[in-house]
């Protein structure tokens, strides 16, 4: 009978690049995961003690300001990997992670996963393939927040959040506001604008994708 983290981390297209006995050797040091929504999974200044693939639920990376605002710089969806920066250098966490939802989550070992980097080739390729994507989304993100006005970013946010083909994104308002450092207030003016236009329609805690050409057109409006 298959282990199931194994199949799990095997089903994810970053951990594929593994052998089969390597992959098996990685599950053996890895585990579950369950948080509730809200529950705080690790903060910044944390020493990196895993790397986690996210098997269900939502995680979102986010920065906290002094005055107790949260940012939110990222939403993370089922498959995504996050962690290994911290976990490959060495240095504390630099941002908070929480679930949004509930979510499952496989925590691999450091010392494991440093490992399987040195010793399969393909799979470090495949970590520094991830890596460069992630930074290249930085790098556009950095453009977006500096050029571009709310009503675009948020049109490239539900662009973004909805890039795995899901027509619906379970978000709040409030949570959006944070993602683009914005308020609610504001937020929600810029999308009865979008909904206006037919493309998306609001529901309670959701938004609908219902013309992606439109809401493409206001993202690249600037």
């Amino acid at each position: 009978m298959a282990d199931p983290i194994e199949t799990a981390l095997r089903g994810c297209r970053y951990f594929a690049a593994l052998p089969e006995r390597a992959a098996g050797a990685l599950a053996r040091q890895s585990r579950r995961v369950a948080l509730e929504r809200g529950e705080l999974l690790f903060s910044k200044g944390d020493p990196a003690d895993g790397v986690y693939l996210l098997v269900a639920g939502e995680i979102a990376i986010e920065a906290s300001a002094p005055s107790g605002q949260s940012v939110c710089f990222a939403s993370l969806r089922p498959g995504a990997v996050f962690g290994e920066l911290a976990a490959l250098d060495g240095a504390a966490r630099s941002a908070d992670a929480r679930a949004r939802t509930r979510a499952d989550l496989i925590k691999v070992a450091v010392a494991a996963f440093r490992q399987a980097v040195a010793e399969n080739p393909a799979f470090a390729t495949a970590v520094i393939r991830d890596l460069i994507g992630k930074l290249r989304r930085t790098d556009s993100q950095i453009e977006i927040i500096s050029f571009r006005s709310l009503q675009a970013r948020l049109a490239q946010l539900l662009l973004d959040l909805s890039s795995q083909g899901q027509d619906s994104i379970a978000a709040t308002q409030a949570e959006l506001g944070e993602m683009l450092s914005a308020t609610r207030e504001k937020v929600n003016g810029h999308l009865q604008t979008l909904q206006a236009s037919y493309a998306i329609s609001i529901r309670r805690g959701a938004i609908d994708i219902r013309d992606r050409k439109i809401l493409t057109a206001f993202a690249d409006a600037g």
